[in-house]
């Protein structure tokens, strides 16, 4: 094949297999050693490419698996606080996403209730951290206090006036079950 005629076959090779089978029969030799480098580097700039897009599919597969755990493990702490009051606490649906009269993740649903009666405690809120309570549990166990009360300073951000600069009682869930008890409510001793 003359220079001419492989060159416009050359130029016209769409991919990189095609431009490899026509590379053995390039006229010139210093032409056809720099070509097998510049082949050799698009090749390995597109099995780079590959590896990316690829990862990228790996790490939107783990992105939806942890969402799907993160949701699952919630639901468990749902239930198991539910399952800790007793049968007059229920899990809410959807862990509340619905609003209205079905927020919260566990509500109190006594027997015989018909939901006209309003209760002080009503709906729970649940969140499942590791570890992240350590602090508080190391505030409770500082003189053996049975609550801690969250008093927000200027600093924290809360809006004077607002529930967020409203005071958080914090407690164990043995002495909260007892409180509940004592004021009433239906749970399991």
């Amino acid at each position: 094949m003359d220079a001419e005629r492989w060159q416009r076959a050359w130029h016209g090779a769409v991919s990189l297999s095609q431009r490899r089978r026509l590379l053995p029969q390039c006229p010139d030799d210093l032409t056809r050693v720099r070509l097998y480098a510049e082949l050799n580097q698009a090749e390995a700039r597109k099995a780079e490419r590959k590896v990316a897009k690829n990862a990228s599919k790996a790490q939107r597969h783990q992105n939806q698996v942890q969402g799907r755990r993160n949701k699952r493990n919630g639901a468990n702490a749902e239930r198991m606080v539910a399952r800790m009051l007793g049968p007059a606490w229920k899990r809410v649906p959807l862990s509340g996403a619905l609003g209205g009269s079905l927020s919260g993740d566990v509500a109190y649903a006594p027997r015989g209730a018909h939901g006209l009666e309003r209760h002080t405690i009503g709906r729970l809120e649940t969140k499942r951290r590791r570890g992240a309570d350590k602090g508080l549990r190391d505030h409770l166990a500082q003189g053996n206090a049975d609550a801690l009360v969250r008093v927000y300073g200027r600093d924290d951000g809360a809006l004077p006036g607002t529930k967020q600069d409203e005071p958080l009682v914090i407690m164990r869930f043995s002495a909260w079950r007892v409180l509940l008890i004592e004021a009433g409510y239906e749970v399991e001793a």
